[in-house]
């Protein structure tokens, strides 16, 4: 059952990890980096994987926190060494893996771990106000609902605990949700464009609008926590 509970996604890492100081963390799919630098401002020694050339540009021009890295490189081929790192996380990114690639992903992740680590894989669930109103340009139910069977059915990794929470996601305009959409995927523009009226609309009747003025959709979310 989805938890009806508003958490932050790093809160909910930080029960589960308890304390990252020291520990080798790696965010597979890292976007532009902001994972990873929450993570190391927790101590953590963060490296952050992504394979888009354009994100992973953005994530090294921000202003590091502290000593986070970046990568290039794929999710079933981590530029990593065996053994080598205590926590993978995959933060919404494991259902961006293409479907018949999604075990060789948790392969490759066991293999960079050291003995007794863990994999944490978090996914946004096909249902809730964001994704009702992002589903028009970005339909991701088939391959959530893959991503989570892939998780299942694995021989790779231990996955014995899931977790449920709301993670809330903000949004300050229009503009705000057209870019969001676009840097994740740039040939959505003309989509994006297409669907302005509705977006505008949608975001007018699903969105909760907090004392700031911004636009807060609730997200339903899952967590599958592995061990090598």
């Amino acid at each position: 059952m989805t938890s009806t509970l508003r958490r932050r996604s790093i809160d909910v890492l930080s029960e589960i990890i308890v304390s990252f100081v020291g520990l080798r963390i790696v965010d597979v799919g890292c976007g532009d980096g902001t994972l990873v630098r929450a993570l190391t401002r927790l101590g953590a020694q963060a490296v952050g994987i992504e394979c888009g050339d354009a994100v992973l540009e953005r994530a090294r021009a921000t202003l590091p926190v502290g000593q986070e890295i970046y990568l290039q490189g794929e999710a079933t081929l981590l530029p990593l060494e065996n053994e080598s790192v205590d926590v993978v996380v995959f933060f919404n990114s494991l259902h961006h893996v293409p479907l018949s690639h999604q075990p060789t992903a948790l392969v490759e992740a066991a293999r960079v771990l050291t003995p007794g680590g863990k994999v944490i894989v978090h996914e946004p669930l096909a249902e809730g106000p964001f994704f009702d109103l992002i589903r028009p340009v970005e339909d991701e139910t088939a391959a959530r609902c893959a991503a989570y069977q892939t998780i299942r059915t694995t021989q790779a990794l231990r996955f014995e605990q899931e977790l449920f929470y709301l993670n809330s996601v903000c949004l300050q305009s229009y503009e705000d949700l057209a870019t969001r959409l676009i840097s994740a995927e740039s040939s959505r523009v003309s989509l994006v464009a297409k669907q302005e009226s509705r977006l505008r609309a949608d975001m007018q009747r699903l969105g909760e609008l907090n004392a700031d003025g911004a636009y807060i959709f609730d997200q339903p979310s899952r967590i599958n926590i592995g061990v090598k």
